[in-house]
């Protein structure tokens, strides 16, 4: 009897520590995720930090904010949001003409979006890999990279980013390959792909961009038409880029005056 009591004692005892063991492991779980979420929080925080930093041209500072949001980010296992870091260094080496350093940052980005089948991501990614093949005259590879990025777009039927990259593709065209009819037809779709209300600033300087092709072509009138719609449009959303195209108006002018000149007996 005293042997059976024992035994219903050892019982309730290791049942009542396995109920402890269980409770303990059912609070570390939910401690560990609310710490995860704290961290995971505090690294997109100094993620924004960085950007604020990269605004007012403190390259330093947005590099350390963007490098201690990585490391948080790699610890936490987070791979859209280590390839939205990596892009961000991109972006800043960029700025400071660090191209190797800068396209070593968008091929990692590219590997994390990947990883988390981020596919407008990767688009994003190859259209500033073929912005540093231009700018370094490596003009196939750079068409290339934006012909990849028009692709995965198309896929995604992302109308902004096709917009994007057909303007990108028009300018590569039209100043290192001379393709006018092909940046014609690009920077025209890429006008009317940015027709939202929200796409006003992109629109404006797709016009913009027409009128600097109408004019490479000796097409002044369709110039100074497609100059003052982007005039419009930029001062419609108060942006200093109508300045800009004010001066295009000037130069224009200059241009048509001159060609009249030529013309007159």
């Amino acid at each position: 009897m005293d042997t059976a009591k024992q035994q219903l004692h050892l019982s309730e005892k290791i049942g009542i520590t396995i109920g402890i063991l269980m409770i303990l492991a059912i609070l570390a779980f939910f401690g560990n995720q609310f710490l995860n979420k704290g961290n995971l929080e505090q690294a997109f925080e100094d993620s924004k930090v960085g950007d604020f930093y990269y605004r007012q041209g403190d390259n330093e500072n947005a590099e350390k904010l963007y490098l201690k949001s990585l490391a948080a980010l790699q610890t936490l296992n987070h791979p859209n949001g280590i390839a939205e870091q990596y892009g961000k260094l991109g972006l800043l080496y960029a700025s400071q003409q660090v191209y190797l350093k800068a396209e070593e940052m968008y091929v990692k980005s590219i590997e994390a979006f990947k990883v988390s089948k981020n596919i407008d991501g990767i688009a994003n990614q190859y259209g500033n890999l073929a912005i540093i093949q231009a700018v370094n005259q490596n003009f196939e590879q750079a068409e290339q990279f934006f012909q990849e990025s028009v692709q995965l777009y198309k896929a995604t039927e992302n109308s902004q980013g096709l917009a994007t990259q057909y303007n990108n593709l028009g300018k590569l065209y039209i100043t290192q390959r001379q393709k006018i009819d092909e940046a014609l037809k690009l920077l025209t779709f890429s006008e009317q792909l940015s027709q939202a209300p929200e796409h006003q600033e992109d629109r404006a300087a797709q016009y913009a961009n027409l009128g600097k092709l109408y004019q490479a072509a000796g097409a002044f009138e369709y110039a100074a038409q497609m100059f003052n719609k982007s005039l419009i449009g930029f001062q419609a959303i108060g942006h200093k880029n109508a300045e800009v195209v004010q001066t295009f108006l000037v130069e224009l002018q200059t241009l048509k005056d001159n060609a009249a000149e030529k013309t007159t007996p």
